[in-house]
């Protein structure tokens, strides 16, 4: 019955409907789309890059200078995020947290973390195998 009325109020009201229609159709449509453009795809080793697949492009990372790389599951733990993408399709974007500080992540599934420490920066990528992941990595920056 509620159903009822607020589609009936929805349809009836016509100065506020056209806002509403934008409100609550669009906006929710708009808003998926644009987090499934940046959805995490995949990730692979060029040269000395970490290329980042996304769904139509690629973001490369120069991994000249990487410090220190490890596997921890509970790194991205009570991050809060700065700006960027906190879940729908992945977490990607700027986050924060005690453990890390400041960091950017491109994930998908936080407890595949790996942490990659630059000297000036931390990021955070999340492949299927980690530790197959990190010997690839070790290996090409040798």
């Amino acid at each position: 019955m509620l159903t009822a009325i607020s589609i009936y109020f929805f349809l009836t009201i016509s100065a506020v409907s056209t806002f509403r229609f934008i409100a609550l159709g669009l906006l929710p449509l708009i808003l998926l789309v644009t987090a499934a453009l940046f959805t995490i795809r995949g990730y692979y080793l060029t040269d000395k890059n970490l290329v980042i697949q996304r769904l139509f492009w690629k973001t490369k990372i120069d991994l000249t200078g990487l410090m220190r790389i490890e596997k921890d599951t509970v790194a991205m733990k009570k991050s809060i995020r700065t700006f960027g993408n906190g879940g729908l399709f992945s977490l990607s974007g700027w986050f924060r947290n005690c453990k890390l500080g400041n960091y950017r992540a491109w994930a998908t599934d936080p407890k595949r973390a790996v942490v990659l420490r630059f000297q000036n920066r931390t990021l955070v990528i999340t492949p299927d195998n980690a530790d197959r992941f990190i010997e690839k990595i070790r290996q090409q920056i040798k």
